[in-house]
């Protein structure tokens, strides 16, 4: 997408009129030659320009499609996000257009290309998190837009996503209160936004409470690297009891949950855990797994209505972040040894 080019470059390079232009991109070939239908067929091609989304700036009518790419759909998290979305776009007679981009920045954004090609008339996306830029052009193109669960630095682009900030205080407010004395944050690399404010709470909180006599640790780790992440664990096996694994997400707490079981470790004599998303597996395991729930069913509702508000209103203003309330699910998992 070259958000530089405009339809006056292209009737300028092809030697016709703006009109004559406009008319094309709408499909309005009367009186038209094959020859000039041809050169601007050509001249667009050169000039990287997407008449698909860029056209309806110019009245042109509304699909009522809306795109929406997801960025890892063998998360859970992502299946009832996907179903508030649909649920809303059932509602308000919309068709939505799922595209998966496999946390890949160049998938996500080949896939964005093909949604403006089918001429959605907004998109909801749940970033890789290394596609900054090329987000921040399409959203000062004026196309409508909302970056979910995920955002870019500095706000710049409206977003929906969970109060993470919030929601590690208070679960760490809980484990301080329950007296733990050493508290291990588990988390991916911090490639996205999410992960960063989880993490920048922990530590901010650990910092808050260092007189305390409270040891807190992070260990940045790929739960796909098993290796590694059992190192963590024994690790952390080394510093004092009681001693409480915190999971920054629900893949990465599952994992942790397999490596602690390959290695005999027993929940709430050599760990405590807790984690993020509660799903549904967390209250039926043994011991039930204290977590924070987060609703990302209302996560894809509230951004659905957020992108039709944006695609219905004539003027942009201020970039704006909601933030939805997540809530503790206090269970066994947490309770120290006698």
């Amino acid at each position: 997408m070259n958000k530089s080019v405009t339809i006056k470059d292209i009737a300028q390079k092809v030697g016709v009129s703006e009109t004559t232009i406009s008319r094309y991109l709408n499909q309005k070939y009367e009186y038209m030659s094959e020859k000039t239908r041809d050169k601007i067929a050509t001249v667009i091609q050169e000039l990287d320009y997407r008449p698909n989304h860029m056209a309806r700036s110019l009245k042109s009518q509304k699909s009522r499609m809306i795109g929406a790419v997801i960025a890892d759909i063998e998360n859970p998290f992502s299946a009832m996000i996907i179903k508030g979305l649909s649920d809303k776009c059932e509602a308000l007679d919309y068709t939505l257009l799922i595209a998966i981009s496999d946390n890949s920045a160049a998938n996500e954004r080949k896939q964005i290309e093909k949604l403006l090609d089918n001429q959605v008339d907004g998109l909801i996306v749940n970033t890789s998190g290394d596609n900054e830029d090329y987000l921040l052009v399409l959203n000062e193109s004026g196309f409508p837009m909302i970056l979910l669960d995920r955002g870019v630095s500095q706000g710049k682009i409206d977003t929906v996503t969970t109060d993470n900030q919030g929601a590690v205080q208070d679960m760490l407010a809980f484990l301080v209160d329950e007296g733990f004395r050493s508290i291990g944050f588990f988390c991916d690399e911090l490639s996205n936004t999410v992960r960063q404010e989880r993490c920048n709470s922990f530590e901010k909180v650990m910092v808050a409470q260092a007189e305390k006599n409270l040891k807190g640790v992070v260990y940045l780790r790929n739960p796909a690297m098993d290796s590694e992440l059992a190192a963590a664990l024994q690790d952390f096996y080394t510093y004092p009891e009681p001693r409480v694994i915190f999971g920054a997400n629900s893949l990465m707490t599952l994992k942790l949950l397999e490596l602690m079981k390959q290695a005999n470790y027993v929940i709430n004599q050599d760990f405590s855990i807790c984690g993020f998303d509660d799903l549904a597996w967390a209250k039926v395991m043994t011991p039930a797994l204290t977590t924070i729930h987060q609703n990302s069913y209302d996560l894809g509702v509230e951004s659905l209505n957020q992108l039709v508000a944006k695609i219905n209103q004539k003027t942009v203003g201020q970039a704006k972040i909601t933030k939805l309330p997540a809530h503790l699910k206090i269970r066994e998992s947490t309770q120290i040894k006698p």
